[in-house]
């Protein structure tokens, strides 16, 4: 004979505890997603000194470039690389780009590589094409339209930002937006010339 005060294993009371621990679970899943979050946005941007990620971009003509392909490269002979974050909405990063274009020229005779790594979405990258054939860009342009990189070099994600790179793959320097736009430009060709002379 059944006992009838015995409690089966699927219960009210059971069901109710499954409920309970599990709503409990994914509440500490969220807080701890939240917190990662958090500190991630709180990381600092990569500094001088560190080494430099790899990434893997398209750019306009929908051609991949790796930026350990371009490091380790024979045909680059031990290229300084120079990485510059912006976008076409960014106001501080259209004031900075005529100073990085006249750096640009400057050195386009030398063994440095520019790649100007643009955060627009993907929607606008007719707007990027424009502008780059309006200010005669030379510097190979590439597209980071989710943002991958830049979190990569700087999780704040502000722009703009250069960095200048060694041929082993160092960060020389790491040089955020001024209005002082001569001291952006001494900073960017000191850091060059640095690069250039371990290369001797």
């Amino acid at each position: 004979m059944k006992d009838k005060n015995k409690r089966t294993p699927h219960g009210p009371q059971y069901v109710w505890m499954v409920k309970t621990y599990v709503l409990t679970t994914l509440f500490v899943g969220f807080c701890l997603t939240a917190l990662a979050e958090e500190n991630s946005t709180n990381k600092l941007p990569l500094q001088k000194g560190e080494k430099a990620p790899t990434f893997a971009l398209r750019d306009l003509e929908g051609n991949y470039v790796i930026l350990s392909d371009v490091l380790s490269s024979k045909s680059e002979k031990n290229a300084t690389v120079v990485l510059n974050f912006w976008a076409t909405w960014c106001e501080p990063c259209m004031k900075e780009m005529p100073h990085l274009i006249a750096i640009m020229k400057k050195y386009q005779s030398e063994n440095v590589r520019f790649f100007l790594i643009s955060e627009n979405k993907m929607s606008e990258t007719e707007k990027v094409r424009d502008y780059v054939a309006d200010k005669e860009i030379e510097g190979k342009v590439l597209l980071d339209p989710y943002n991958v990189v830049l979190k990569k070099y700087n999780p704040s994600q502000s722009i703009p930002l250069t960095f200048v790179i060694s041929s082993s793959g160092t960060i020389l320097a790491r040089i955020p937006f001024t209005e002082s736009f001569e001291k952006y430009k001494k900073k960017l060709r000191k850091a060059i010339a640095k690069a250039q002379q371990e290369k001797k």
